[in-house]
């Protein structure tokens, strides 16, 4: 492991041992710190907003470089996710499929920042 990202790693690991199994993940691809996600009910409690933000472009000094793939893995178990729909910066309906106990929602590109909402059952 080279030196200076042996803190990224222990990081990552320390995170996973301390919460082996959230409700709710963003997971990018490939790994990177700056994507980010917050998740909010809304007020009926029959939604949750998820908004995703890429900062990658703060390291670049305003250039924007490639979008960052990411998927939203709920464990299924805790929530029931029944829909997905992008509602920034463009609408779309997103498929749903499960695996490993997860209900997983692929993300289009995340250029700078993606509202969504996942629809709960």
């Amino acid at each position: 492991m080279d030196r200076p990202y042996w803190l990224r790693a222990w990081m990552h690991q320390l995170i996973r041992q301390l919460i082996p199994n959230p409700v709710a993940e963003i997971q990018p691809t490939p790994f990177t710190e700056y994507l980010h996600g917050s998740f909010f009910y809304d007020q009926t409690r029959q939604f949750i907003l998820v908004q995703v933000l890429n900062t990658v472009e703060l390291l670049a000094k305003g250039e924007l470089s490639t979008p960052i793939a990411a998927e939203i893995r709920v464990n299924s178990r805790k929530l029931k996710v029944t829909g997905a729909r992008v509602v920034w910066p463009q609408t779309q309906d997103l498929p749903l499929r499960t695996e490993a106990g997860k209900t997983v929602v692929a993300l289009p590109a995340v250029e700078r920042y993606t509202a969504l909402y996942l629809r709960l059952g």
